[in-house]
């Protein structure tokens, strides 16, 4: 499917399109040819095409796109606003030429189609979104024998799918984050859940890296091959740039404390009273 962002008239500089267009590999930067000012469209008759036969996207830097922004909502056409002037009601908005990137634009997208958004590929997996049509999968997975002896079970099935619904709504899409499921790249077989998630520390809310790998997947080197790239993502400038990351877990979970070493954390305390460690690995910093 074709990748397309669709530039309004005068909604973006021609210096900051030629930036946008350096850094892009995924999306192709197009103009709207027939466009009369910040009507992309011209006419209702014209939405047909954006229908989802291509995967469209619409940028707009009016400064009052009040008019239009109802016309996009109704056509259920994706689009973001664009520039620190931007005044309209896009659900996103990117302020500058470098906030436009492949990451940002396959977000937008996923969120106005109600789709997956796939995070990472390694040599060997891939990490995506939840959807409530993965939990048969999920409840298969939590059944191998040993997973819920360091985390908890999940839900009964009703009250799993609406945590999952909640889940969807307020952490993928308020954070950009939270704990993704991993698959095989050469099976497609769901093999394991991991990902970052807020957890309350000493009083602040801090980002946690959690993992869990099913049984029949162990010994394999998965979580390390996944955890890597999850943190390289957390640390960069064009992820989530972050200063550090926490990693909690209990003191008699031999794999998991191996892991947090082999991965850079340090431990920084112990709770005797909870029985677990705290860990934490800084960017840029080795030791």
């Amino acid at each position: 499917m074709n990748k397309e962002m669709i530039i309004l008239k005068d909604s973006i500089p021609v210096q900051h399109v030629y930036a946008i267009r350096k850094k892009l590999t995924q999306w192709d930067v197009v103009f709207y040819d027939n466009i009369n000012s910040c009507n992309p469209i011209g006419s209702r008759a014209g939405a047909s095409d954006y229908d989802g036969v291509r995967q469209v996207l619409l940028v707009t830097g009016c400064q009052d796109d009040e008019e239009y922004d109802g016309y996009y909502e109704e056509y259920n056409i994706p689009y973001f606003g664009y520039g620190e002037d931007y005044r309209g009601d896009a659900r996103y908005v990117a302020l500058d030429e470098w906030a436009v990137t492949d990451r940002f634009l396959d977000t937008v997208w996923a969120r106005y189609n109600d789709l997956p958004l796939t995070m990472f590929y390694t040599s060997r997996l891939t990490a995506r979104e939840i959807t409530v049509e993965d939990l048969p999968k999920l409840y298969e997975l939590y059944a191998y024998p040993g997973m819920t002896e360091f985390v908890e079970p999940l839900y009964e099935y009703e009250r799993e799918v609406e945590f999952t619904k909640d889940y969807i709504k307020n952490m993928y899409g308020f954070y950009g984050y939270g704990l993704w499921l991993i698959f095989e790249n050469s099976t497609g077989r769901l093999v394991g859940r991991i990902g970052l998630e807020n957890r309350q520390i000493d009083g602040q809310t801090q980002v946690e890296l959690g993992y869990m790998v099913g049984s029949p997947f162990w010994r394999r080197g998965y979580a390390t091959e996944m955890c890597e790239a999850i943190l390289e993502y957390a640390f960069a400038e064009d992820g989530l740039n972050l200063e550090k990351v926490a990693l909690c877990t209990t003191r008699d979970n031999k794999p998991s404390k191996r892991l947090a070493s082999k991965l850079g954390f340090r431990l920084y305390a112990t709770n005797r009273h909870d029985n677990l460690n705290l860990y934490y690995k800084y960017r840029n910093r080795t030791r």
